[in-house]
């Protein structure tokens, strides 16, 4: 009984897992549709175009991950970045942040931004993937150690 109730967890925490909320911030509308196209197994995608918009967004669904192009006009990455880990109900999303540059000084920014990880263009879509994945399982795992954190312990 027990591996069929472990077994109706995991699967339960499996299709949780694709029915990650990711958030796409790009202002080049046709690498949004790329990287849409590239996380086609994660069905709840949301874009935005501009880094106020981006902002709105976030604020309205809470996403489980953010992905950022870290130079945007007007709001740029580096900058939503900081609002982002600033602001209480956002600053335990992942945001993994996307750049042509791949300069250290950049690759500095993009984590003093509050970047969990960071991707250079042209963008792979097998590491694409692998960095998603790792993000939600590590969040998800956050998520499981703070339940048990909060759970009453039995003494014996």
């Amino acid at each position: 009984m027990r591996d069929v109730v472990d077994e109706t967890m995991a699967l339960h925490s499996e299709n949780s897992f694709f029915n990650a909320r990711l958030l796409i911030i790009d202002d080049d509308i046709g690498f949004i549709k790329i990287l849409g196209s590239m996380l086609g197994e994660y069905p709840n995608q949301y874009f935005a175009d501009s880094g106020l918009e981006g902002l709105r967004l976030a604020r309205e669904i809470v996403p489980d991950l953010i992905l950022l192009d870290f130079e945007m006009p007007g709001l740029g990455g580096a900058d939503l970045g900081m609002i982002l880990k600033s602001d209480p109900a956002l600053a335990a999303v992942p945001v993994i942040f996307i750049t042509s540059h791949r300069e250290v000084s950049v690759v500095t920014a993009t984590f003093q931004a509050g970047g969990k990880e960071f991707i250079t263009k042209p963008v792979s879509r097998s590491i694409l993937l692998d960095r998603v994945r790792a993000q939600l399982l590590q969040e998800r795992d956050s998520e499981h150690r703070a339940r048990l954190d909060d759970s009453p312990t039995e003494i014996l």
